[in-house]
């Protein structure tokens, strides 16, 4: 089972590599996946996903994500960290992840990808709201 991991290519993105990653003004989502194998190395945009759920209540693409970004500049640290992502009302669907991307409104190709968050094995929602939770900021470290 993959861990949650950030893909390596969002680095290329942060320093300006198009699509560009803008986690100050940019749109971000969480999509919900159920059987997806991430590919740290190669995996780069919202195309290379396989495997999207599908099921009651559940929008191809996911849902809006608010990214909150702090610096403290006494430990020389910039995280980035994702608010509950809820997927309210009536649902029935599974997922054994999420990736979070930022979002640019066209095709998926031009979706740059953030990271891949394991829920460590199947998770199943019956008629009810599910919410993801990122229990730790990305962390980038000077």
């Amino acid at each position: 089972m993959p861990a949650s991991l950030t893909y390596d290519n969002m680095m290329n993105f942060l320093a300006g590599n198009s699509p560009a990653i803008d986690f100050i003004t940019g749109f971000f989502k969480l999509m919900l996946v159920n059987g997806y194998t991430p590919s740290q190395s190669s995996d780069a945009n919202r195309s290379n996903v396989s495997n999207e759920t599908t099921g009651t209540g559940y929008t191809a693409g996911g849902q809006s994500a608010t990214l909150t970004v702090s610096l403290n500049t006494s430990t020389h640290q910039l995280s980035v960290s994702m608010s509950n992502v809820v997927w309210a009302g009536t649902n029935s669907f599974s997922a054994t992840g999420g990736v979070l991307y930022q979002s640019y409104g066209g095709a998926s190709s031009g979706d740059p990808l953030v990271c891949y968050i394991d829920f460590a094995g199947t998770v199943t929602c019956l008629n009810g709201t599910f919410t993801a939770e990122a229990t730790a900021p990305l962390i980038f470290a000077n």
